[in-house]
């Protein structure tokens, strides 16, 4: 997934499909179900539209196999989902995410190699992938 200014992509590889969208409209469209609403929810409104499981401390996969708090959100209304998944450092930076669909597909995003208050440009957000060879899915 990559995220500039207020576009996203998200790259599926095995489906050999690029999911586009404005970030605007996924915040917008949070009470609808959006999956990516729930990032730039305050506690409250977390609270107001999830049920927030703390399913404990475990050890992400990554490089530095990072301890982290997972917990689980399962939105209170319908949604486009079933459960969204977050494992957060202790830092409270977000680790790894995993959204679980209606149909039991899931979708994983893990970040390694974080650094933080950086300099950085537009395009290192480019995704890998051939334009021409990919089925592009607006959201």
């Amino acid at each position: 997934m990559a995220i500039v200014r207020d576009k996203y992509e998200l790259w599926r590889p095995r489906l050999n499909q690029v999911i586009t969208g404005t970030v605007k409209k996924g915040k917008d469209s949070a009470a609808a179900g959006n999956a990516l609403g729930f990032m730039s929810m305050t506690r409250e409104q977390l609270r107001q539209n999830y049920e927030i499981a703390y399913l404990g401390e475990e050890n992400l996969q990554d490089n530095a196999k990072t301890l982290t708090w997972h917990l689980q959100l399962t939105p209170k209304t319908a949604a486009n989902y079933k459960i969204a998944d977050l494992w957060v450092d202790g830092n409270g930076m977000p680790r790894q995410g995993r959204v679980t669909e209606r149909n039991n597909d899931t979708t994983t995003i893990l970040l390694q190699n974080i650094v933080t208050n950086s300099t950085i440009k537009a395009d290192d957000f480019r995704l890998a992938y051939d334009k021409k060879k990919v089925k592009i899915v607006p959201n």
